[in-house]
């Protein structure tokens, strides 16, 4: 087997539930990698985890790092350990698919993409959402004019309250709903209006009862003058939602986000005061961005595109949290 197409081995640094429910799980149906270990502070954790996926159980971030045999490393860590663990996996020499979002400031974002650079390392977000077979379908409708000339782009993503204890509570740890939820409504407008979309306005609600912001809005303007209006949060009804206004219909997806595999996204087409329901393909986007993700460990200049997608990102959410208008709530 040729360098280029030799089957890397990943190891996963925590035992999130999602990468036990989901990442993990797909790693097995992608030809490019094969999973070998997964880490965890806890010998015992690591040990039921490797159980559970069919790999070695690793004690110690560290240990799972400096392992030879490791070539790719999956980060399911909260955004606040990100610098830390991502700067320790990239100067091993291990490519790193990070959880999103991949930095509290530029400046951590700078150092990660400068160390994957510099050791010529592939380096992704893992937002999954962009690997489904929904968001080419929406962008071929609105090209093809099925609308209209395209007015507006809105969108919303709140979820539930979840538990005290979750990590997104945790200030020390990165928490706070701009870095979760605000991150994909970040990527969402970077999709549909270009990455040079420039921020017109934006507001953060802080919790006094959480410790983080639970919540926000933001418009966008992109070069040729289309706005996007989006929304996120915590502790709020659930919506993952996508809506394109054009001058003669309307597109609504109620799934933008978050379709797990096998499910068939929804959409909304409204025109001449009628609407058509349809039931979009399902897909796997977690077996999707592994397979996305092997073509960037192999390429030089899509590990580009890349890096400045990341750095464009970081920019976007810490010119959000550094402008918004800013209140405080129970």
């Amino acid at each position: 087997m040729s360098k280029k197409n030799k089957i890397l081995n990943v190891g996963i640094l925590g035992c999130s539930s999602f990468a036990l429910r989901a990442m993990g799980p797909a790693i097995q149906e992608c030809p490019g990698f094969r999973l070998s270990a997964i880490a965890s502070r806890s010998a015992t954790r690591a040990h039921e985890s490797g159980a559970k996926l069919g790999c070695r159980g690793v004690e110690g971030y560290e240990k799972l790092i400096e392992d030879s045999e490791i070539d790719v490393i999956y980060m399911p860590l909260p955004t606040g350990l990100h610098l830390e663990w991502g700067m320790r996996a990239l100067d091993a020499g291990k490519h790193l698919l990070i959880e999103k979002s991949l930095a509290g400031e530029v400046c951590e974002a700078d150092a990660l993409v400068a160390a994957a650079c510099r050791n010529k390392l592939a380096l992704l977000e893992n937002f999954l959402f962009l690997r489904h077979s929904q968001i080419r379908w929406i962008k071929e409708q609105l090209a093809e004019g099925i609308v209209g000339p395209l007015r507006l782009v809105r969108a919303t993503f709140t979820i539930p309250a979840l538990d005290d204890e979750n990590f997104r509570y945790s200030k020390r740890l990165g928490g706070g709903a701009l870095l979760d939820t605000g991150a994909y409504m970040a990527k969402t407008a970077a999709e549909f209006l270009g990455e040079e979309a420039k921020l017109l306005d934006a507001t953060i609600q802080d919790s006094l009862k959480r410790g983080v912001d639970i919540g926000g809005t933001a418009t966008f303007q992109g070069t040729s003058g289309l706005v996007a209006q989006v929304a996120w949060g915590f502790d709020c009804h659930y919506q993952c939602t996508w809506e394109f206004l054009g001058e003669s219909g309307k597109i609504l997806c109620t799934r933008a986000l978050t379709p797990p595999p096998g499910f068939q996204p929804q959409v909304f087409i409204e025109k001449n005061g009628q609407v058509e329901s349809l039931a979009l393909d399902a897909a796997n986007h977690y077996v999707n961005q592994w397979n996305y993700f092997s073509e960037l460990t192999q390429g030089a200049d899509l590990r580009e595109v890349e890096y400045q997608k990341t750095l464009y990102q970081a920019e976007m959410l810490e010119n959000i949290n550094r402008t918004a208008k800013k209140s405080t709530i129970l």
